[in-house]
């Protein structure tokens, strides 16, 4: 197996940091990748209930073409 690596993320193979694309898995080897956080856009949108009762809620959601 191969691993793609660049320059803003880490990977880690059993607790030891891999920056060579042709690093080699073992059975049991764990892999961990760690990537930086980015924020997220808001995603406004409107939740609408059509129907409710005891038992169920049918809702319409309609996403925002605007940001």
């Amino acid at each position: 197996m191969q691993i793609k690596v660049s320059c803003c993320l880490q990977i880690t193979v059993d607790g030891e940091v891999v920056t060579d694309p042709n690093t080699a898995l073992r059975d049991g080897s764990k892999l961990v990748y760690h990537r930086l956080p980015w924020q997220e856009p808001s995603a406004p949108y409107l939740l609408e209930v059509l129907y409710e009762d005891d038992d169920m809620r049918i809702s319409m959601v309609q996403l925002s073409s605007s940001v």
